[in-house]
């Protein structure tokens, strides 16, 4: 696989998590990771990410949203 179809399934597995924790809909998690721009912290963090299991991700994803004011429970 190349690197831009890894990073492609972590943001669909990323956005899975995160509509099932949050309780709300795909298109909700998207609009909050377009506004965050969680989808380019994916990206720099690719290195990271691809390493790590979903959990690490979501947790990464989890704090760096908590740093612009966003809690996620």
């Amino acid at each position: 696989m190349t690197k831009d179809e890894i990073s492609t399934m972590i943001k669909i597995e990323q956005l899975r998590l995160f509509r099932d924790a949050m309780e709300t809909t795909y298109r909700d998690v998207s609009e909050l990771f377009d506004n965050c721009n969680v989808w380019s912290f994916i990206d720099d963090m690719y290195e990271f990410m691809h390493i790590q299991g979903d959990e690490v991700s979501f947790n990464e994803i989890g704090e760096y949203l908590k740093r612009q004011g966003i809690s996620v429970a």
